[in-house]
């Protein structure tokens, strides 16, 4: 089976579409746990023997247990199925599968060309930063085989993001499943940085930082465990890849110009959309003394939205970052500011705000109630909160 998979795959990720292609794999006669050891064994292989670029496609999913009717509905957006030698044979016939057009292993290459690849993906890739600011940290196939099999492992599961019980995020069923994802996901994230810092010049270890910037989701928001030395890791762990890229995130602040009667204060988020971040945040600069405080609002996307207007004209400036991440620390830093505030939660997976917060920006960097965790990094000096935010 995990020859065939491997097959399938490789005809996929060597196809010339393969950025608009989304392979469903069936795992409902096999635990959810496993079957990620599979296919990331599968895609380890590939990446090791025939080296090959698995960043831009195709998307891969399992899907486990569905109803008829959620299958009733994927079957009318899928292209073909795939024909092994071995699979599940029931559950084909429980789904009626048989309306789908049939591809064989061995016209696999031929049938992929004349497929319509033209509609969107049916599942939508997840943290596609590929036209974002941070696609320069971008990871490459990784070597030495026997020393990264099981970071690459643990990789997969925090990008998946599971419970020890193959659950995945979000459907927590019983008391103690938050805990064990807590006490699964601390192992990870120490041996992952254990492997890192003891091989800071290993190519390998930097190819494995870079994955965990990219990839690892950590959703420990409910937990009751101190969450502090995991939250650090992490953060070591992103800062160490963005210095490997050559990022400086360090940066020393001129002593304050005394002709400057104003504090200069910036906020920075992803947009100014109507959510709750949005909402969150305007009272952090709505209500300050326009007399005493200088506000810049920094956002990388635009909406033009009466809320972003609305945010905008209790701004002294808005300025709209370039997409380029360096450009984007030089024009924060060419501000001069002497706090700044980060709007975005930056604490459950990496966005491009995650990676400027991983600089020092500003002489003084806060973040608050929308990050609900502690971010762990360097840089970021004070948490704001309060009593009704912290119960």
């Amino acid at each position: 089976m995990g020859l065939e998979l491997q097959q399938v795959i490789k005809s996929l990720v060597t196809h010339r579409e393969k950025a608009k292609m989304t392979l469903l794999i069936d795992n409902s006669n096999i635990a959810a746990e496993d079957a990620d050891l599979i296919l990331s064994s599968v895609v380890m292989n590939l990446l090791m023997e025939s080296e090959l670029e698995v960043d831009e496609g195709p998307e891969i999913v399992l899907v486990g247990e569905l109803s008829q009717i959620q299958w009733s509905a994927l079957i009318a957006q899928l292209q073909g199925t795939i024909k092994l030698e071995h699979e599940n044979e029931e559950a084909k016939t429980q789904v009626k599968a048989d309306s789908i057009p049939l591809i064989a292993m061995d016209s696999l290459k031929e049938k992929l060309d004349w497929i319509d690849l033209s509609s969107k993906q049916i599942i939508p890739k997840q943290d596609n930063f590929e036209n974002k600011p941070i696609n320069k940290i971008k990871s490459e196939p990784l070597t030495e085989k026997d020393e990264a099999e099981k970071i690459l492992s643990e990789l997969e599961i925090l990008e998946k993001g599971t419970t020890e019980s193959g659950q995945p995020l979000g459907f927590f069923r019983k008391i103690g499943d938050v805990e064990s994802y807590y006490e699964q996901t601390q192992k990870v994230v120490n041996d992952i940085h254990s492997f890192i810092f003891q091989n800071p010049d290993n190519k390998t270890a930097h190819q494995i930082a870079k994955w965990f910037t990219l990839k690892a989701k950590l959703f420990l928001y409910f937990s009751q465990a101190n969450l502090k030395d995991i939250y650090k890791k992490r953060a070591e762990i992103i800062e160490f890849a963005l210095k490997i890229e050559g990022y400086q995130v360090e940066y020393n602040f001129p002593e304050r110009t005394g002709d400057r009667q104003k504090i200069r204060v910036g906020i920075i988020a992803n947009n100014f959309e109507p959510h709750p971040e949005t909402f969150a945040t305007l009272p952090v600069y709505k209500h300050l003394n326009r007399e005493e405080f200088e506000i810049i609002l920094y956002y990388l996307q635009a909406n033009d939205h009466p809320l972003e207007r609305y945010c905008f004209d209790h701004a002294d400036v808005a300025i709209e970052l370039p997409e380029d991440l360096e450009l984007q620390v030089k024009a924060i830093r060419n501000d001069d500011l002497d706090i700044l505030f980060i709007s975005t939660n930056i604490t459950s997976q990496t966005n491009a705000i995650t990676l400027l917060a991983s600089h020092r920006l500003a002489r003084i960097q806060i973040v608050g109630m929308n990050s609900p965790v502690t971010t762990g990094m360097r840089h970021i000096d004070c948490y704001i909160s309060s009593k009704l935010t912290d119960s």
